[in-house]
């Protein structure tokens, strides 16, 4: 077996009734949560593999707001993104993982999560996305929402790192 194999069978398929219990415990209690280690070595992998064979034309400018009010601003953001679907077998299989999420956190939260969406980010040095409310003006169905790193060794002073701030607060928690 390989050091692979091995590490992946250390791993569950992805959220199994303890992780899940963890998590809406964190996130009735604090809010959010950060999990490491949920995820198969071979999903990452995989999903890796496949956000670098995007080719240029599939990375989109990153917009702020949907549908009439999409609109580009690089004073906020200056990213790149490209959806993730269920036509790639990595993706189909990272987004099966998260509609287990979605269902056992609104078994256990009652949510009413309904739906998940995803997409791939590429932040180039010097790019940034100003802080924000992870929700779409005048909506109020987007009331959760993940991150998933997929940088091999990344370190702190490569910088980029996610900062969460208080619902009421001008700067993140220490």
């Amino acid at each position: 077996m390989s050091d692979l194999e091995e590490e992946d069978n250390n791993l569950s398929e992805g959220f199994d009734e303890q992780t899940l219990d963890a998590i809406a415990a964190a996130l009735h209690r604090d809010g959010y949560f950060v999990l490491e280690d949920v995820f198969r070595k071979s999903l990452l992998q995989n999903l890796y593999q496949r956000s670098q064979s995007l080719t240029g034309d599939k990375w989109k400018p990153a917009g702020i707001g949907r549908h009439q009010g999409h609109h580009l601003n690089k004073r906020v953001r200056s990213d790149r993104i490209a959806w993730i679907d269920a036509d790639d077998p990595a993706e189909a299989d990272f987004l099966s993982a998260m509609e287990v999420l979605r269902i056992g956190l609104n078994q256990r939260l009652f949510m009413g999560l309904s739906d998940f969406e995803a997409h791939f980010s590429k932040y180039p040095v010097g790019a940034f996305y100003q802080k924000h409310i992870d929700a779409l003006k005048g909506r109020s169905n987007r009331i959760l929402s993940t991150v998933l790193y997929l940088n091999a060794h990344w370190r702190k002073e490569d910088n980029g790192t996610l900062l969460l701030y208080p619902e009421n607060g001008h700067s993140p928690p220490p």
